[in-house]
């Protein structure tokens, strides 16, 4: 039986390359189809990638913001993929302070070594600017849009991908020390203490977004608020337990506490292409 999508997100991690799908492997898959979970088997990651790919089309002028090692993490997307949609722009630039990452970035064809904060372009440089699991990390996000704002062109976009502060563990790893948290995080995803950033969380609410987009004079086009896939799955009968609480998020009334938020701010000006007609999915 094929892994969820829970377990494909691991599957990069040496730690479960080659392991056969477990008893509780199995028994999660079961109990997440009897609950008729559709966030198992869609990722925020794919997600946050279809609608970057929707967005990309040929001749755009492209910034992804905190670019990392690449455009998504290839459990979401294959290089392949990745590389076609990188293609498609006639330009190119990634941004981010962690020179490592952005020195193998190999999507990316300019390089700059920068917050967001002063970025080294004239005035509608840009035709569309992205930024995936960015915008938590930055303690004053209103200049950063700001300057977004400045580079790009009449129409452009902003789209970004972001955890929900209103999520519950989310809210918790607010509460927790630091040095606490990466081990948390090593323990539930894997993830090395040198892939875990500072967060702030001042920008990661729809309340706190439309806020900010009003004061930066951006349109919101889009917010959709999604699922996640949960984070005791590795963890067996944990779980098999947290299952009926991510299905209660994914009820109208309370799916605004759900995991993360994507959302597309647009420059005012001429109509962009893919306009979403101002959606908000909260």
């Amino acid at each position: 039986m094929a892994a969820t999508g829970l377990w494909r997100r691991h599957a990069s991690s040496e730690l479960f390359t080659g392991l056969r799908v477990t008893f509780w492997e199995r028994s999660h898959a079961r109990f997440a189809r009897f609950l008729k979970l559709p966030w198992l088997h869609n990722h925020a990651q794919d997600r946050y990638f279809r609608v970057l790919r929707g967005e990309i089309t040929p001749g755009v002028r492209w910034l992804d913001l905190g670019c990392g090692h690449q455009l998504v993490p290839d459990w979401a997307a294959p290089v392949s993929e990745q590389r076609a949609v990188a293609a498609r722009a006639r330009y190119l630039a990634g941004a981010d302070v962690d020179v490592p990452a952005l020195r193998s970035n190999p999507f990316v064809r300019h390089r700059i070594v920068s917050l967001g904060d002063h970025l080294p372009f004239a005035d509608d440089s840009f035709d569309f600017v992205s930024a995936n699991m960015v915008v938590e990390h930055l303690a004053h996000p209103e200049p950063i849009f700001r300057e977004i704002f400045r580079v790009l062109s009449s129409g452009g976009r902003f789209l970004f991908h972001t955890p929900n502060r209103l999520y519950p563990y989310i809210f918790l790893a607010t509460l927790i020390p630091d040095g606490i948290k990466v081990k948390i995080i090593w323990l539930l995803e894997r993830r090395a203490d040198v892939d875990v950033f500072k967060t702030y969380y001042q920008a990661n609410t729809v309340k706190q977004i439309c806020a900010l987009a009003a004061r930066t004079n951006f349109e919101v086009t889009h917010i959709s608020v999604g699922g996640s896939v949960g984070v005791f799955g590795l963890i067996g009968p944990l779980g098999l337990l947290e299952l009926p609480f991510l299905k209660l998020l994914t009820l109208r009334p309370l799916n605004r506490f759900n995991a993360t938020i994507i959302t597309i701010l647009t420059k005012p000006g001429r109509s962009s292409n893919g306009d979403t007609g101002g959606q908000t999915d909260v």
